[in-house]
């Protein structure tokens, strides 16, 4: 349905945030940037989503400046704890520049041109959205994912079971070893075409490039180190070639005895993927090349370096891409958890 305020406000029954005689709903303002003044209702209603006009959007995507407004802007919604909605893109590359600024859904003519309701149908019939499922291991004494679908494979002897990030979930503990040594193998059918991988880590002891996680694909791999030469950690896809790392280096963990949450996003449609830790969002990959089925899943350790050395504790895989909000609102659910000890 639709109000008469300014013509600027859409109303949708899809959030439970506001009610309306008992009717859950979601606010939108449409056409931000075709009257500026739009920006004044900002701080009067508690707005859901925004959604830029597509004249607007075209015309700052064309200039330096109108990109910088654009960065400024949606890091406003975002701050605003606003999803932004950016209407009549084209461009692959206009897509990578607003999905690496915060925007949380795009539409326009780079995906369809508008279609009649029979030919959307067809169109959507091999593009729909699978439904979101959440593959969780609390390590509880096994190996075996809540649902009981998979389980992990031992690989070495030195495996350990300890408490972990809290009284819901157990952890492992690494000893350390050579090159797969010691280490935890799930099958590479855990992770979809798109994916997010959640878990906390507590090192012990420093091994440059050793990786907690590791993704084996058939030329390709993606893999999180808790610390490099440089005193760094980093968040690697590689696509198989001698100069094709794509790179998202952030602070190094130390083993000081305490926790952090790792989650990282890999979306099969944009090329793009997002680390963050601790809840923020700590860098962002963009221009990646596509990742055929997974082979295998490593915790632990990877067949180049020496295994990792530490705690590993509340591992979960989601089959698509969490935005920055879900991210935030997952590592908040943990530190509400009884005897969280992060």
């Amino acid at each position: 349905m639709r109000l008469s305020y300014q013509n600027c406000i859409y109303m949708s029954a899809l959030d439970n945030r506001h009610k309306i005689k008992g009717v859950n709903l979601t606010f939108y303002t449409i056409g931000v940037g075709s009257e500026f003044k739009s920006l004044a209702y900002w701080d009067q209603f508690e707005f859901d989503y925004i959604m830029f006009e597509p004249n607007y959007i075209k015309r700052t995507l064309a200039t330096p400046r109108g990109r910088q407004i654009l960065i400024t802007l949606l890091s406003m919604g975002r701050q605003l704890k606003m999803q932004v909605i950016a209407d009549g893109i084209t461009t692959r590359d206009d897509v990578i520049f607003l999905c690496s600024y915060g925007c949380n859904a795009i539409s326009g003519a780079y995906y369809s041109n508008p279609i009649c309701k029979k030919d959307y149908l067809e169109y959507i019939s091999d593009k729909r959205v699978v439904e979101d499922e959440q593959i969780e291991f609390a390590f509880i004494n096994n190996f075996i994912s809540k649902d009981e679908k998979y389980s992990g494979e031992v690989i070495g002897d030195g495996i350990l079971f300890a408490p972990g990030i809290s009284e819901n979930w157990g952890s492992i503990l690494f000893p350390g070893g050579f090159f797969l040594e010691n280490v935890l193998k799930f099958p590479g059918s855990i992770l979809s075409e798109s994916w997010t991988v959640c878990f906390w880590i507590n090192p012990t002891n420093i091994t440059s490039w050793t990786s907690a996680f590791y993704a084996k694909y058939q030329s390709h791999y993606a893999t999180f180190s808790p610390y490099v030469e440089g005193g760094c950690c980093i968040f690697r896809i590689s696509d198989g070639t001698v100069h094709g790392w794509h790179d998202m280096l952030a602070r190094a963990f130390q083993p000081d005895n305490s926790w952090h949450f790792i989650c990282m996003t890999y979306d099969e449609h944009s090329g793009i993927s997002r680390a963050y830790i601790d809840g923020i969002n700590a860098g962002i990959l963009t221009d990646l090349p596509s990742l055929p089925s997974c082979q295998n899943i490593y915790f632990g350790g990877d067949s180049f370096q020496p295994s990792y050395e530490g705690y590993l504790s509340g591992v979960i895989f989601f089959n698509q891409p969490k935005s920055d909000e879900e991210i935030t609102e997952l590592y908040e659910q943990f530190k509400r958890e009884p005897g969280f000890a992060g």
